[in-house]
């Protein structure tokens, strides 16, 4: 990369020892802009990071190394803010909800690597809330359903 009146400027590259480009980067005034990548040894996409003026802003990706999606969040002024998804290697949904203003926020939902239901609930300004069906670890297939109250179990849970 460059540096104009010491600040780092235009686009940054790192490589791997054997010449594979490992990351790449764009800054503008010393702050990260545009889209930052890096890369596995493979020459696959291993993270997208979207900035604005140093900032996270935009679709945030992770992948694994056989080019599948990992996980994707949004982020809007450097706090998480939209939807969240992780992924298993195989492409099958592990986690899906959203956050508001870098907190959980809104319904979650977690599944297992054969894709059954974990957990489904909600949560308020990053506390869980409402009703919320939770899988019985002992007994595969079964669940428990009650409230949370204020992040906590609350009342008869059946």
């Amino acid at each position: 990369g460059k540096y104009v009146d010491n600040f780092k400027e235009g686009e940054w590259n790192s490589y791997y020892r054997n010449g594979t480009k490992k990351s790449e980067y764009t800054y503008s005034n010393n702050l990260l802009q545009g889209t930052t990548k890096t890369y596995f040894p493979s020459g696959l996409l291993a993270e997208s990071i979207p900035f604005e003026a140093g900032k996270l802003q935009g679709t945030y990706q992770t992948f694994f190394p056989n080019g599948q999606l990992q996980k994707s969040v949004e982020f809007v002024n450097d706090l998480e803010h939209g939807e969240y998804k992780r992924f298993y290697e195989d492409g099958q949904k592990e986690v899906i909800g959203s956050y508001v203003k870098g907190e959980l926020d809104g319904t979650w939902e977690n599944y297992d690597n054969l894709g059954a239901l974990i957990s489904k609930g909600a949560y308020q300004a990053g506390i869980r809330v409402g009703t919320w069906k939770e899988q019985v670890a002992e007994v595969q297939g079964f669940y428990r359903v009650g409230e949370y109250t204020n992040g906590g179990k609350s009342g008869i849970w059946k």
